[in-house]
């Protein structure tokens, strides 16, 4: 990676008890000149799911063009 001219926006969930949580940045989108609106949605295991009984952390990465805006990261959940 190039960061003089990209970089990577994260959303992490943290420590998670089992195998069936995710997260996925879904868009990220400049809003005028204003800020960087990063949309992400997290998925959480349903009742029923089989799932591994071991500690995660989901997280998800992307790169982007470099940019001095503010980042607004918003949850779609």
């Amino acid at each position: 990676i190039n960061f003089s001219k990209k970089m990577v926006l994260g959303v992490f969930l943290g420590l998670r008890g089992n195998s069936c949580f995710r997260v996925a940045i879904e868009r990220v989108e400049a809003i005028g000149n204003k800020k960087i609106v990063v949309n992400y949605r997290e998925t959480k295991p349903t009742p029923g799911s089989i799932c591994s009984r071991v500690e995660t952390q989901p997280m998800h990465l992307v790169t982007v063009n470099r940019s001095k805006l503010p980042v607004e990261f918003v949850a779609l959940n």
